[in-house]
């Protein structure tokens, strides 16, 4: 589990119709994200302030569309402006030594030689590059070895790393027993005792409640009598965004309660604006396009 912790993964759909059973794709790698740990958050406050719109008109529907996009759009602009660019890393180094690159590269060329040519010199010739490249990696392993153990020392916390886990247990998997009271002990017959127990556990009420046909009626109800919607004030929401999580997953806009923490605390015209831009889809309630996505 500690292992999974580590792992960040990104999951994207797949465009082949023919993955019927598995129609998404996990990517690992770190996720997308708008800014980064040198981001100067004096200058993106400072970008916002320059570049807010303040006549937005949102009494019509695409008006108010035009308004939720410039919202969307300046605090993705903004670190764009206010992040340096990312340093181009540096050239991989290689850990294996040029004398046993070289014994790869003559093997490999000489097995294709004689999977072209089937003569048995060749061949003769690839088992024996083979025997020395596998005797050379013999020596490159030893030798590595041997310089990890000679630089332990009990001074620092190196011979503690290499000596924590000896006394660890070993965890045992506990046998599996089967319905008719026998021991499953390949896979298949572990595969059928698992599956017989979810079987059984898993199973569907049978039971039917009277309370289940109003439940179906009024959520088959077309459009349910409510009250309206109270509009929210500019205080609540600067109230919500302070109770925002920094490292919570941004959604497809990237915008991360980080960057509306950040939002220029003298000019709230942006909370303002987006405030007026919600209250307004409440009030008329219609949700434009981009609230839809």
């Amino acid at each position: 589990m500690s292992v999974l912790r580590r792992v960040r993964a990104v999951i994207r759909p797949l465009a082949d119709p023919c993955h019927r059973r598995n129609p998404y794709l996990p990517l690992c790698g770190p996720p997308p994200t708008l800014t980064t740990n040198h981001t100067d958050w004096e200058a993106f406050r400072a970008y916002i302030t320059t570049h807010i719109d303040l006549h937005l008109r949102i009494k019509q529907r695409s008006k108010l569309d035009d308004a939720t996009h410039h919202f969307t759009i300046l605090p993705q602009d903004a670190p764009w402006h206010s992040s340096p660019l990312p340093r181009t890393p540096p050239a991989p180094v290689h850990a294996t030594s040029l004398h046993i690159r070289n014994l790869v590269t003559d093997k490999r060329r000489a097995r294709s030689r004689w999977q072209r040519s089937r003569n048995q010199c060749d061949r003769a010739i690839c088992n024996r590059l083979k025997r020395n490249l596998q005797s050379a990696l013999r020596e490159a392993r030893n030798a590595t070895f041997t310089n990890y153990i000679t630089s332990l020392s009990p001074d620092d916390t190196s011979l503690w790393k290499a000596t924590k886990g000896f006394k660890r247990p070993q965890v045992s998997i506990p046998p599996v027993r089967t319905s008719n009271g026998s021991w499953a002990k390949r896979d298949i017959e572990k595969d059928m005792a698992f599956g017989e127990h979810l079987r059984q556990v898993f199973t569907l009420l049978s039971s039917f409640h009277p309370h289940d046909l109003v439940v179906s009626v009024s959520i088959g109800v077309p459009c349910p009598m409510s009250l309206p919607i109270t509009p929210f004030s500019p205080a609540e929401v600067s109230a919500a965004i302070a109770r925002l999580n920094e490292h919570k997953a941004p959604g497809y806009d990237l915008i991360s309660g980080k960057m509306l923490q950040e939002l220029p605390p003298a000019t709230v015209v942006l909370l303002i604006i987006f405030t007026t831009v919600s209250s307004a889809s409440l009030c008329t309630r219609s949700c434009g396009n981009l609230h839809k996505l």
